[in-house]
């Protein structure tokens, strides 16, 4: 894909995200309500109004198929094709902790093409392309130069799916001891545009789902990053996704083979 054409889908994914923010605005005195709790995972009503308002709008100005967390991906999806998050951190918007956004990528086959975030608390738009560049707001942006991971900060979490055991959490506690501090947001998304800003270093989590970290690690690669990503499963889980400055990328053996 071409720059121009990929400048314009970028130009397509910040509409979508703007929409979605001015429904948010509009609706503001509303309280969010949850939807559904199984086990860990959390829905709430905004997860779905979001999703309909940015995917009706994508389509409005695209051809691409979709992934999408609350609808899952179009049967027989090609490429390229949008990755939607509607409401990344839907629990800490209920509870209201200031780290949800909204986001959006475009990926070709397994490469990312563009990718675009919004801290729906601050309002700070992320985008870019590694054919572009990244950017926050209209500056850019790239990933710290930190280069030692005893000076480096962590981000990283526990999503839904993950498995408390005791080898789990001995992972986890082993990767996080060699980073200088460790920071969890409940936003992935956010996680991984802190990455490409410089604001954090390094992201690592297990058992991620593609449409949590799929712009973040856009952005990354855009900002002069390294993203890793594993295969998909069949539920769209990663085993790992790393993004970092260079050199500090988690060691994929720490991660369940």
């Amino acid at each position: 894909m071409k720059q121009p054409e990929i400048k314009n889908y970028l130009d397509v994914a910040i509409k979508a995200v703007r929409r979605g923010q001015e429904f948010l605005h509009e609706n503001q005195q509303e309280m969010p309500k949850m939807v559904s709790r199984e086990a860990k995972e959390v829905k709430i009503d905004l997860d779905f109004a979001l999703e309909k308002l940015i995917l009706d709008e994508l389509r409005e100005h695209s051809s691409w198929q979709t992934l999408s967390e609350e609808s899952g991906a179009q049967a027989g999806i090609g490429n390229p094709f949008w990755i939607v998050d509607p409401l990344d951190g839907s629990l800490n918007r209920l509870r209201g902790i200031p780290f949800n956004s909204i986001s959006i990528a475009l990926y070709d086959n397994d490469e990312p093409i563009l990718g675009v975030i919004l801290d729906l608390n601050e309002g700070d738009l992320y985008c870019g392309s590694s054919a572009l560049g990244a950017w926050v707001n209209e500056t850019p942006i790239q990933v710290s130069d930190v280069s030692a991971k005893a000076d480096a900060i962590l981000c990283t979490g526990f999503p839904s799916s993950f498995d408390f055991d005791v080898g789990s959490i001995s992972r986890v506690a082993s990767t996080c001891s060699d980073f200088h501090k460790v920071r969890m947001f409940g936003s992935a998304a956010l996680s991984l545009a802190y990455v490409a800003s410089g604001r954090c270093d390094s992201y690592w989590e297990e058992e991620i789902k593609l449409w949590d970290v799929a712009a973040g690690l856009a952005l990354v690669s855009a900002a002069g990053g390294v993203a890793v990503k594993s295969d998909l499963d069949e539920k769209h889980h990663l085993i790992i996704s790393a993004a970092a400055s260079s050199s500090l990328l988690v060691d994929h053996r720490t991660s369940r083979s």
